[in-house]
């Protein structure tokens, strides 16, 4: 196994081509992701999940937004760049699709080919999913908070949600410098709760057209997840978003412990293979 700073190797390779994967929001090793996929994969290649990036930890404070997609994603691509394997894909996860395409375009003019790109559930980023998000954190915290502690934060995330309406970076943004008043929340576990609404701060103003029109979505059956929910959400319902989407019968829950959802990853891998 190799020694990497950014990218986790789930799995060796037989041979110089390399899986990339980023899972988004960037959460605990046991949400459901591509952790669950890769022991299932039939192929030769190496496969590397994105860490969540520690290093490149924002300050929470009001306005500190200084952390951009750029510095965000960069130690992922230096890193699978100075790592001797030709990247064959890079897959991505909800708001990890966004990631996952900024990467394989910036890994494509350092390699001199292009990486397939490969789109589980992908979604943008919405005013429900990052309140959403922001209770996860809460509800997860290694410390629960007592019923007044949850009242009183309630309270100030109306107050958030209220005066930013539909800016979903800025409600990203607010929510996530509403975390340093939370009680018992600190170190690592802030910052880890920090970056989760970072990701979707910065997904939000990206634009997918170009990096994901081209691509292959793979989606699960349920409504509240993937391009099903950011279809609804944007009032879209009959944009495309990508190329070809492949539908299963199987939740989010289920889908990446899907031997169907394995087989067809690893056909499209093939396909990609012969397209070079």
């Amino acid at each position: 196994m190799r020694a990497l700073e950014y990218w986790e190797e789930l799995r060796s390779g037989e041979s110089d081509e390399v899986i990339l994967a980023v899972d988004g929001p960037p959460r605990a090793a046991c949400s459901p992701g591509f952790r669950d996929l890769a022991p299932l994969l039939d192929t030769p290649h190496a496969f590397w999940l994105a860490r969540p990036p520690a290093g490149q930890a924002p300050a929470t404070g009001p306005g500190d937004d200084d952390l951009g997609l750029s510095s965000y994603v960069e130690p992922w691509i230096n890193e699978a760049h100075a790592g001797g394997l030709r990247v064959r894909a890079v897959l991505g996860h909800r708001v990890g699709g966004v990631f996952a395409g900024v990467i394989a375009e910036a890994l494509a003019d350092r390699q001199g080919c292009a990486a397939e790109v490969l789109l589980f559930d992908p979604e943008l980023p919405d005013p429900g999913s990052v309140v959403d998000e922001f209770h996860d954190v809460v509800c997860g915290l290694s410390r629960p908070l007592s019923t007044d502690e949850l009242w009183s934060l309630e309270r100030e995330v109306a107050v958030v949600v209220d005066a930013c309406g539909d800016d979903t970076a800025a409600l990203s943004a607010r929510l996530r410098a509403l975390l340093t008043g939370v009680p018992g929340l600190g170190g690592q576990e802030l910052s880890l709760a920090a970056l989760r609404l970072t990701a979707l701060m910065l997904a939000e103003p990206v634009d997918v057209v170009p990096l994901w029109s081209g691509r292959t979505a793979l989606a699960s059956a349920s409504p509240d997840r993937g391009l099903s929910r950011t279809r609804s959400a944007l009032l879209v319902p009959e944009a495309a978003f990508v190329h070809r989407e492949i539908l299963f019968a199987h939740d989010h829950t289920g889908f990446f412990t899907s031997e169907q959802v394995a087989r067809t990853t690893c056909d499209l891998l093939a396909l990609s293979g012969t397209a070079r």
